[in-house]
């Protein structure tokens, strides 16, 4: 049995990084930029979720994508054509996976940072960065990646979605192989 949370008029809005004092400061990478009382919007279906978990019961889902103002985990202007998108790239149709996430992962993504841990990186690390990301913004990730000590950062002129499709993904996964073989070699 799959329970789906979906309420009338209930929605998680994202907002433009610039209003959100976490994306500003650098200390959150999540896609929960939003004011407090649409962040609780979401709250309640995840609050269900893990109580649903706790009993051993089945997950509420909430979808994994949706328009701005609906309850969904990823809620940027970008969203919803971005997945559509990657499913029309990949050969996929609607329904051949699943578009919903457990709810109670929303309790943990909003307290999601790496730039809180990137200093601890003291292996080469590829840094590949969207530059017109609406859930990652450019600034929290080049903020995270100078605090690692041998970053290998990568700006491309896209948004989140979009290194998973032409025409960004040869150079993006050529720049992966790159890397990988200057700081991973195969021996024989």
């Amino acid at each position: 049995m799959r329970v789906v949370y979906r309420a009338r008029d209930a929605g998680l809005n994202a907002d433009p990084p610039s209003r959100d004092s976490r994306a500003a400061n650098g200390t959150c990478g999540s896609c929960i930029r939003d004011s407090a009382a649409q962040t609780l919007r979401l709250t309640r279906p995840a609050l269900f979720d893990q109580v649903a978990a706790l009993r051993r019961r089945p997950p509420v889902y909430v979808d994994a994508v949706g328009e701005p103002g609906t309850t969904a985990v990823m809620t940027t202007p970008d969203a919803v054509p971005g997945l559509a998108q990657q499913v029309d790239a990949s050969g996929l149709v609607d329904n051949d996976y699943p578009a919903f996430v457990a709810a109670r992962i929303a309790l943990k993504i909003g307290f999601y940072s790496p730039a809180r841990h990137a200093g601890r990186v003291s292996g080469p690390a590829l840094v590949q960065i969207a530059d017109h990301d609406a859930v990652t913004p450019r600034r929290v990730a080049e903020k995270a990646a100078a605090k690692m000590v041998q970053a290998t950062v990568h700006v491309y002129d896209c948004g989140h979605f979009d290194p998973y499709v032409e025409p960004h993904f040869d150079q993006v996964v050529s720049d992966q192989l790159a890397f990988l073989r200057a700081h991973v070699p195969v021996e024989n």
